[in-house]
């Protein structure tokens, strides 16, 4: 257990390490005046972190009469984390530094059948972009893995959204491949996080991920709100049609099957990219799907805002494409606002399907920060 003067020095060591990383580059003054920390703490604390190869000296500061003051900064690549994103046929794979740059990223399309040779070309897709980057295994903070399933506190994986059940030693397949730690997340939630890692300001946000599946994720106070069965902000699963289409989870009308990526892809025959691109095209099947979708997007989102009274983050899929229609989108919902607000809290996600294993690998990393 720490001593009441060990906890002081590691809470001002972490503060000055997360004010440098929020401000990218600062001297020696800059810490001790904004954090009110003595000049020969703020040298104990930034030479020890320095020796971890945290931090680097990143030049001059124009000098104003005196000595220059040295540029202090991170080093990003002190250490990296990974994040995989399995769906039902695409694996996504992400490489993120301590400030939260993708350092890599790739897609590939492949059907999720669990097996030995799944697994392999998981481990060398890896492996693959280890050594693209040039980086030492020791580097390596972990690796999240993205699922679209209920994934409680423990990392105990429950219903998923794949076809089959994943096998009851898929977590221990996943350790025998991959050598590194591993931890397991909801995709909608490492979604969520990935995009409030860019709003740190902001107290209160709900993400809405509109991709293969519809998921959700909500901040509350600046903390992640999971509920207490690890079912919080299954957006998805709301009902908004009243016996409508038959939805995976058993039940009908879902807002997955009306507001999913797959609801405006499959009929395009040749993908979401396609339907958007018929789409600009004012072909008129997609201008009735696409009118027909917003209309039950409008709705569900009414819901949120009604629930929640937090600005919304569109993303997954259909957020890549959707930016040019938030205004026909709005539109629908100050129809539908019975407070007569204006729907100005609509914002663009940062990240489109990359998202769910960015915020998968970014988990790893704030874990990090916190232990400095």
């Amino acid at each position: 257990m720490l001593t009441a003067t060990k906890q002081i020095k590691r809470a001002n060591r972490n503060r000055i390490f997360r004010y440098i990383l929020e401000k990218e580059q600062v001297s020696m003054a800059d810490i001790t005046r904004d954090l009110i920390i003595s000049l020969p703490t703020t040298t104990q604390h930034v030479t020890a972190l320095k020796k971890k190869g945290l931090l680097i000296e990143d030049g001059l500061y124009e000098s104003t009469g005196g000595r220059p003051a040295k540029v202090i900064a991170c080093n990003p690549r002190a250490k990296v984390a990974c994040g995989i994103n399995i769906t039902h046929d695409t694996v996504d794979l992400i490489m993120v530094d301590l400030l939260g740059n993708v350092i890599d990223y790739e897609k590939e399309e492949s059907l999720c059948e669990i097996d030995d040779s799944y697994m392999n070309r998981l481990r060398t897709m890896l492996f693959d972009m280890i050594r693209k980057n040039d980086l030492a295994e020791r580097l390596i903070l972990g690796v999240g893995v993205s699922l679209p399933a209920i994934v409680d506190g423990g990392g105990i994986i429950h219903d998923t959204a794949f076809d089959a059940p994943l096998p009851q030693n898929f977590r221990q397949m996943m350790k025998n491949y991959i050598p590194f730690p591993l931890r397991y997340f909801n995709d909608a939630s490492s979604g969520g996080y990935a995009e409030f890692w860019h709003c740190k300001t902001v107290e209160n946000l709900f993400y809405l991920s509109l991709s293969g599946t519809v998921g959700g994720a909500v901040r509350i106070h600046n903390r992640t709100f999971d509920g207490d069965d690890y079912r919080s902000a299954e957006i998805g699963h709301t009902t908004i049609v009243p016996n409508g289409r038959p939805c995976y989870c058993g039940q009908r009308g879902c807002m997955n099957t009306y507001c999913s990526s797959n609801s405006l892809a499959l009929p395009a025959n040749g993908g979401l990219q396609a339907f958007f691109q018929r789409l600009g095209a004012n072909e008129a099947e997609s201008l009735k799907k696409w009118d027909e979708y917003l209309n039950y997007l409008a709705i569900a989102i009414n819901n949120i805002r009604l629930m929640f009274d937090c600005d919304i983050i569109l993303g997954g899929n259909v957020g890549r494409f959707i930016p040019r229609y938030v205004p026909a989108l709005e539109e629908r919902l100050n129809r539908r606002d019975s407070f007569h607000r204006p729907a100005k809290y609509l914002r663009i996600c940062e990240y489109h399907s990359e998202s769910s294993a960015v915020g998968a690998a970014l988990m790893f990393v704030d874990q990090f920060i916190d232990q400095i």
